[in-house]
């Protein structure tokens, strides 16, 4: 009888462990879509295959193959799009963005949640971000679509900055001590080829108008820029020359130079006169004449030209063994 006792104390504290134990998986989240091979690690190290309609406990992680995605949302009303070899883990009103890209999307969050890789920290509440991490560089990248959060330094969250629609940061830990980077804002091109990246989400979220798009950002005016090959013609109220009006043509001094032309006065109210402006010549260069091609200087001391050529006439013209040869030659 004590035996039987004490087998029913056992066996009812090995229930009450077990349901103590299952009461603290508590689910946290649900897939919505999948494409190619993703996978989840849950609490208890098991790996399983993701499919939609899966609930995924807390401290649960996902991890999505090359070319893959995922789609998953809390019950914060807050959805998440996993990129392509990207690695997330799910904590009840957080995740640990532990490698590749991920979207989130909380505007209608019913509380305030946060995001964490290696050296972010970002607290979010209503806004909609894109957020990835280089497992490699260890640096952190962050755009917000729509609203604001604030992001920090996971090592010192005294320091943060503010982000609205439109502008993304970036932490380096080699840069700045680590520190975010003062906000920067971007086009709205850049901001649709950065959502373009998760092909898996439906094509009504991707084409959706966001608050980034809407606004103008004058510092960065992509759709005014001049494309790569592009001829600019600008129009000016000068005629050529060989269309004006006989009564304004008029003869330069300057030879081959004909025609007014015109002048436009800034900051002066009325008509005004347009002025006949000669246009300068060409500075030309003098041109130096070599030596061996001047003139000789012409000498008209005739005493010094009669003595110049009795010295002339004196000077040998070859050395003395060759002049002895000319004579005795010219003796024959």
């Amino acid at each position: 009888m004590k035996t039987s006792i004490t087998n029913l104390k056992t066996s009812l504290f090995l229930i009450t462990l077990t349901l103590s134990s299952v009461s603290f998986a508590k689910v946290v989240a649900k897939v919505t879509e999948v494409k190619g091979n993703v996978f989840a690690v849950l609490p208890d190290g098991k790996t399983v295959k993701v499919t939609p309609n899966l609930h995924l406990e807390e401290k649960s992680d996902i991890l999505v193959a090359e070319s893959g995605s995922a789609t998953f949302y809390d019950f914060y009303d807050t959805t998440y799009h996993l990129n392509s070899t990207g690695h997330i883990k799910i904590l009840d009103r957080s995740v640990h963005l532990k490698g590749g890209k991920v979207w989130i999307q909380s505007t209608h969050a019913s509380s305030p949640l946060s995001l964490i890789t290696a050296n972010t920290y970002i607290d979010y509440w209503k806004s909609e971000f894109i957020t990835s991490f280089d497992q490699v560089s260890g640096k952190s990248q962050v755009m917000v679509v729509g609203g604001d959060l604030d992001v920090s330094n996971i090592l010192d969250r005294n320091l943060k900055y503010s982000l609205t629609a439109g502008a993304f940061t970036v932490i380096d830990p080699d840069v700045n001590e680590g520190q975010p980077r003062q906000p920067t804002s971007i086009g709205p091109e850049s901001m649709t080829k950065a959502m373009a990246e998760f092909k898996s989400i439906p094509k009504s979220i991707l084409n959706k108008e966001t608050p980034a798009m809407k606004r103008s950002i004058a510092s960065v005016d992509e759709s005014a820029a001049t494309k790569k090959g592009e001829i600019i013609f600008i129009k000016t109220n000068r005629a050529p020359a060989s269309v004006m009006p006989k009564s304004l043509k008029a003869k330069s001094s300057v030879s081959g130079v004909s025609g007014p032309v015109p002048v436009r006065v800034i900051g002066v109210f009325g008509p005004v006169t347009p002025k006949l402006v000669a246009p300068s010549l060409p500075k030309v260069d003098a041109v130096r004449v070599p030596a061996s091609a001047q003139p000789a200087v012409m000498i008209h001391d005739v005493d010094f030209n009669q003595s110049l050529d009795s010295a002339i006439d004196k000077q040998p013209k070859y050395p003395s063994e060759v002049q002895k040869l000319v004579d005795d030659l010219k003796s024959f």
